[in-house]
């Protein structure tokens, strides 16, 4: 099965870096998929889940938008803030990180919208029609 590298980088480093076999991504227009041996793109990365398919299964990554890149063989989402895992962990990790004082308030607001998107995705079910 071909595999494509897919990679969620923010500031404070790498939040994912593993062989996928697709993603669905978030994006102004609409979901994108994103399969081995698709052409080389850039777009913008909405905030929202992120589907990224392995050999195991499938891995979510929520984003706060951000920048998406693929050269061809790997898949890099860049995004101020991600939380990756199942879906549980991240709704755990976006939780966690709203609650925290520090943050600027639109951040706050950003997060909690993005908890917002990703608990409605998650309940609607889409994810559970696999990614890409």
């Amino acid at each position: 099965m071909a595999e494509l590298r897919a990679v969620v980088r923010m500031p404070t480093g790498t939040a994912f870096d593993a062989d996928v076999v697709g993603a669905r991504l978030p994006t102004p227009t609409g979901q994108v998929g994103v399969r081995p041996g698709a052409e080389p793109f850039v777009t913008a990365l909405d905030s929202g889940l992120v589907l990224l398919q392995t050999a195991e299964g499938t891995v979510f990554a929520g984003t706060a938008g951000g920048v998406a890149r693929h050269d061809g063989a790997t898949l890099t989402l860049f995004s101020p803030f991600a939380a990756v895992g199942d879906a549980d962990a991240v709704l755990a990790a976006l939780d966690h990180a709203r609650s925290r004082q520090d943050g600027e308030l639109a951040a706050l607001r950003a997060l909690s919208e993005l908890e917002s998107r990703i608990t409605a995705d998650v309940r609607a079910g889409r994810t559970a029609r696999g990614a890409p």
